[in-house]
């Protein structure tokens, strides 16, 4: 009866880790305006491909975040300018504040601003 009872408890360990962790792989995008620019973060108006203002969002900038321009081309976090039109890609979380935050996996300069 022990056995039974040390098995069951192994295997319901394992459906509960099952459902831990990221699988790494999943990656949400949008777009939006650069309004500032620091080290650290940037800060975007999103507008929506209707054209709908979605509102400004804090992009946090890591270490790891990657900077590049559509074509692939591979930049640095100094050629992301104010009025610079970007894609954010992140993990899918966003942080409940004002404004909403997220953390940028890539940056993608879609077009200079003017």
């Amino acid at each position: 009866m022990k056995k039974i009872k040390c098995i069951i408890l192994a295997i319901a360990s394992l459906f509960m880790l099952a459902g831990c962790g990221d699988d790494g792989g999943t990656e949400y995008r949008f777009r939006g305006v650069v309004n500032t620019v620091s080290d650290t973060e940037l800060e975007v108006t999103v507008t929506l491909s209707a054209g709908a203002n979605f509102g400004d969002y804090r992009v946090l900038l890591t270490k790891k975040t990657e900077y590049y321009y559509l074509d692939g081309t591979k930049i640095s976090r100094e050629s992301v300018e104010v009025g610079d039109v970007i894609e954010i890609a992140y993990n899918g979380q966003v942080m409940r504040s004002m404004p909403p935050q997220v953390v940028a996996l890539k940056i993608i300069v879609a077009a200079k601003g003017k």
